[in-house]
């Protein structure tokens, strides 16, 4: 546990676009503790059970500062305007316990036989959540500024484009 909060923390420090983090830090709090059962997934039921109690505790208290964590996150998301949410730690503790149901805890024996579909569906509720922390506005000048990028200006071709046919042959008579 202390190596994956080390490696959140890491992605959390790190710097860059909000939102980016946010999805990285919640998708690696579940892929990462999924790799590390991975090889002992047949017993996890039985340990669960005999350790119930201490390993509870400790859960807790790993998913507390994994909530203060994210809260962290979204604050930095907050201040720079890409997120727009009212109470930083609930927003926080709502996004963990989402992603809680991919944690290897939470999976059948079957499921924890299948990384690349827990990952695929771990990114696929990653995507959803951050939709409901991005600010509109944020999201719009985002995509002004994509659909910018992409559109030629006129009589140069686009980056990486060659130019249209018509353009090309103006004036080569």
């Amino acid at each position: 546990m202390a190596q994956t909060y080390a490696r959140l923390v890491a992605l959390a420090s790190g710097g860059g676009d909000p939102a980016e983090v946010l999805r990285a830090v919640l998708i690696e709090r579940v892929l990462r503790r999924f790799d590390s059962v991975s090889a002992y997934r047949q017993s996890l039921d039985e340990l669960f059970e005999a350790v119930r109690p201490g390993y509870m505790a400790r859960r807790t208290a790993h998913m507390e500062r994994e909530v203060a964590l994210v809260a962290g996150v979204l604050a930095a998301g907050v201040a720079c305007g890409r997120f727009e949410v009212e109470d930083a730690a609930a927003t926080a503790s709502t996004l963990v316990k989402a992603t809680n149901a991919f944690l290897p805890f939470s999976l059948s024996v079957a499921e924890l036989g299948e990384r690349a579909k827990v990952e695929v569906e771990v990114r696929r509720m990653a995507a959803l959540l951050l939709k409901s922390v991005v600010a509109p506005a944020a999201e719009a000048r985002r995509a002004a500024k994509r659909s910018a990028r992409a559109k030629p200006t006129r009589g140069k071709p686009a980056r990486g484009k060659p130019a249209p046919a018509r353009a090309r042959t103006r004036g080569a008579k």
